[in-house]
């Protein structure tokens, strides 16, 4: 398997940045290291036409350049009833926005 995209999940709390979990994806999977750097806790899914819904919410974000105040939230639900939460915040909402559009949105299923 190759891996094609990384997602490190970053927020920012009161200034600092605290990393919550880790997403990979390949052309036919999503993997997910949950709370990474405390726990050793991993999911995988097929992605592939698979996703059932999706929800974006965001702030100060134009989905074209991230600022400093920039904030994006993903909901996503596969098959099989398994979830994906995604938090970016400044400049990382530019690279949850590229996940977005090339492997959530165009694997909507019909």
């Amino acid at each position: 398997m190759i891996i094609l995209c990384v997602f490190l999940e970053r927020c920012f709390e009161d200034g600092s940045r605290e990393y919550e979990n880790l997403w990979f994806y390949s052309g036919k999977y999503c993997m997910e290291a949950k709370r990474f750097i405390t726990t050793d806790e991993f999911d995988i899914t097929p992605i592939r036409k698979r996703v059932n819904y999706w929800n974006i919410q965001k702030q100060d974000y134009d989905f074209k350049k991230a600022t400093e105040k920039s904030r994006l939230h993903l909901l996503t639900t596969f098959d099989e009833g398994v979830h994906g939460d995604y938090k970016a915040a400044k400049e990382n909402c530019d690279h949850l926005r590229d996940i977005f559009l090339k492997n959530v949105a165009p694997n909507l299923k019909e």
